[in-house]
């Protein structure tokens, strides 16, 4: 899409003020602010950040709409950002892992050059609020869902950002082993660490014979799974027919050895 920007800014003795507006299809995002040039790192003032439903990025991979209310108080010592910033509509495809997504060794220290927050010298704080509209769509690592729910997202300085509240998954499908198994329930719970929320997902599968489904629990860096059926059956009974759709007495080599890496790959055990 063709993005038009306009803009305008003053300064009168010591004193800032600019105003910008920028266009994408038929939404408008605002900018407006004032403030001094009598800061001891750089301006000090405020700023604000509005729109509504304003298509901020629309690829293969990501299209996000978005509403957002944020404002930024630059201060001497600091930059604040806060507010509120609503996901209204959009997906998001992860086709492979990000780069940073590699195991550390235990023994690793990782040195700072120095600090990574910062804006102009002053570290910067941020306390946003996340709305995430459940027309939002999330296809990768086998997942293909809507999610939905809110967040308090938080960042001081060069610390870790930190989040809390709730993602629901919505109408999800769970990919395996070329099964499709149904998200029946499912909620990512954050109480701290962005990257390590607690699991709570249920995905089954139904056939002739029943129910089988698995239980996902724990935190994302530490996941703990549990099987189970209806009518209740062996873990290994369970297993088979969560993978192939059949049961023991009725799978080749070829099956068994998928039940065997499904398991494995899980960390359930098989015995009866």
């Amino acid at each position: 899409h063709r993005v038009d920007r306009r803009q305008r800014q003053m300064c009168i003795r010591d004193r800032w003020q600019t105003t910008a507006k920028v266009m994408s299809k038929d939404s408008v995002l605002s900018l407006s602010g004032q403030g001094s040039l009598d800061g001891k790192n750089g301006p000090v003032g405020t700023l604000t950040v509005t729109g509504d439903r304003f298509l901020l990025a629309d690829t293969d991979d990501l299209r996000a709409m978005v509403s957002p209310n944020i404002d930024i108080q630059l201060k001497d010592e600091a930059i604040d950002i806060g507010g509120k910033l609503a996901i209204n509509e959009g997906h998001y495809h992860l086709n492979t892992l990000p780069s940073q997504a590699v195991d550390v060794s235990g023994d690793e220290r990782i040195v700072s050059k120095g600090p990574e927050n910062q804006l102009g010298g002053r570290p910067l704080n941020i306390e946003i609020n996340l709305a995430l509209d459940k027309s939002f769509t999330f296809k990768g690592l086998g997942f293909s869902t809507a999610l939905g729910g809110n967040l308090r997202i938080k960042q001081k300085g060069d610390s870790a950002p930190q989040a809390y509240g709730s993602i629901n998954l919505y109408d999800g499908l769970y990919k395996a082993y070329g099964q499709k198994l149904a998200v029946e329930s499912g909620i990512l719970i954050f109480q701290g660490p962005l990257d390590n929320p607690g699991l709570n997902i249920t995905a089954v599968r139904e056939t002739k014979d029943g129910t089988a489904g698995i239980r996902i629990g724990g935190y994302a860096q530490d996941i703990r799974s549990e099987l189970f059926s209806n009518p209740a059956m062996s873990p290994t009974n369970t297993m088979a027919i969560l993978v192939t759709g059949k049961a023991p007495s009725q799978m080749n080599q070829d099956d068994a050895n998928q039940v065997a890496n499904a398991a494995t790959a899980l960390g359930i055990s098989q015995s009866a």
